[in-house]
């Protein structure tokens, strides 16, 4: 919001330039929930113990967590309430955002009703499972179709201007984006900064699909002269509206393109080269599958089997960060851990220079998570000072849910669903060992861990809760810098 309505003021305020950097909206916007957590928590927490709307304890639950019944519960309304405030504050609209918010609210609401019957009925069970698990569904699908039927899918091509000598060699390639493009300017050097002689070159219109194979298309041929300026490029969509886009699937896009000639020291010199070319667009990169480690997709889903696969993301990670709620601070610190190396993902893959570089896909809008990012991590950290031990607040289903649900969606946007797995492993190690459990125990009658989730297994084996809080902080750090290392090792 405030991109849209101070930016186009920063000729006059020098200021509102700051609007255009993606690092200082986010940690603006980090700010932000911060301080409005910060504020409301307190007063929050006063209502909530005067209407007696507290945490109902599990029976069946370590006998030390009965002295918690009653404390404060649905901290997560005030952690979403001040993350997208935060985001309509800072960030600038691209689709992805609104995707991205969609997750937060939606597996937000499902954790406030069962949060709410919780505390109305003042038993721990909530809505049934079932139930629960319906609406999970109901929400990925709504996030799918979001994706699938994205009207910007066939700006996530990798797309380049090239220029070639008479010999045919290349001289200097220039990645090209539509998203706040300007015209190319070339002056006659190649990509070392050599100046280049005279003579005939070749203007080329690459495109690269996901697996690193290249169309050149050959726009023109010019001769360059001694006396002429640098040559102005650029290349835009054309008779593309996003409501025509029908399907992301492998379809043609015109594409206007123009070269211009400056010369400096005779106008009447200036020569204009234009046409309209088109080329092969691909949507693949949406069921693209990526390991970590490696620059180009292994391959692709096929949409029913993709499908599946995402929906099975959302939901399962959803449900890690429900289960790993159990001890004070656990869920929050770990989630800012987890949500930090996603936050240098997305502002990496955002940015086509950084992407290029690092060898990661381009995928423009994609830095405007970040922002979100920020801001989620912001309401964690408020959350975070009012809910270590003793806790006087917990977060309830109404954020655990919504913090899986949201980074999952982050992962399924970028493509890194095992980094999510790399860097989330404790949520992941939390779902597995209740998983174990039941099937152990259904199986053979015995049981596996002391008791599960994994957490509750320490517990009960010695460790304080303190300890075991810290000591799964420190485990998700080290995940969390692994799955950083993909950064530079691709």
């Amino acid at each position: 919001m405030l991109h849209l309505f101070f930016y186009q003021f920063r000729d006059n305020f020098i200021i509102f330039n700051l609007l255009r950097y993606i690092s200082f909206r986010s940690i603006a916007a980090f700010f932000t929930a911060f301080i409005i957590g910060m504020i409301i928590f307190p007063g929050f927490i006063r209502k909530l113990r005067e209407r007696k709307m507290g945490q109902a304890i599990r029976d069946d639950g370590p006998q030390s967590h009965q002295t918690k019944a009653g404390t404060p519960t649905m901290g997560g309304l005030i952690v979403i309430l001040a993350a997208l405030t935060a985001v309509l504050l800072w960030v600038k609209f691209e689709y992805y955002v609104a995707v991205v918010s969609v997750s937060i609210v939606f597996f937000g609401a499902i954790g406030f009703i069962d949060d709410y019957l919780k505390v109305r009925y003042n038993n721990s069970k909530g809505i049934s499972a079932k139930l629960k698990l319906a609406l999970q569904l109901g929400t990925a699908a709504i996030i799918l179709a979001m994706l699938y039927f994205n009207p910007q899918h066939w700006r996530e091509n990798d797309f380049s201007l090239m220029i070639k000598n008479d010999q045919s060699k290349s001289v200097i390639e220039y990645p090209y984006t539509w998203q706040n493009s300007q015209p190319l300017e070339w002056k006659h050097t190649n990509s070392t900064g050599q100046l280049q002689p005279p003579g005939r070159y070749q203007f080329f219109f690459v495109v690269s699909d996901l697996f690193g194979n290249r169309e050149e298309h050959l726009l023109s041929i010019v001769r360059l002269f001694e006396d002429y300026g640098p040559v102005v490029m650029d290349v835009h969509a054309v008779d593309v509206k996003p409501e025509e886009v029908e399907s992301p699937k492998d379809s043609m896009l015109k594409l206007s393109w123009q070269i211009d000639l400056t010369a400096p020291v005779s106008e009447t010199k200036a020569q204009q080269y234009s046409g309209i070319i088109e080329v092969k667009r691909s949507s693949d990169f949406f069921f693209s599958f990526y390991i970590p480690f490696f620059s180009q997709p292994i391959f692709v889903w096929p949409p029913i089997l993709g499908f599946v696969f995402f929906a099975f993301v959302l939901i399962a990670f959803s449900n890690a960060t429900n289960l790993s709620d159990g001890l004070d601070g656990l869920a929050s610190g770990m989630g800012i851990i987890l949500y930090l190396p996603f936050a240098i993902f997305s502002y990496v893959m955002g940015n086509i220079l950084m992407s290029n570089y690092l060898l990661f896909p381009h995928l423009p809008g994609a830095g405007e998570i970040t922002v979100i990012i920020a801001a989620m991590i912001g309401g964690f950290a408020a959350f975070l000072w009012y809910n270590v031990h003793p806790a006087q607040i917990f977060m309830g289903d109404t954020l655990s849910l919504s913090m899986g649900g949201a980074i999952a969606t982050i992962a399924i946007i970028l493509k890194l669903e095992l980094q999510l797995l790399i860097a989330g492993f404790v949520f992941v190690m939390e779902t597995v060992s209740v998983v174990l459990q039941v099937f152990w125990f259904k199986r053979f009658k015995k049981r596996i861990f002391r008791m599960a989730p994994i957490h509750h297994h320490f517990e009960l084996g010695g460790w304080k809760e303190t300890q075991v809080v810290v000591r799964f902080y420190i485990i998700s750090v080290l995940c969390a810098l692994i799955a950083l290392s993909a950064l530079k090792i691709r």
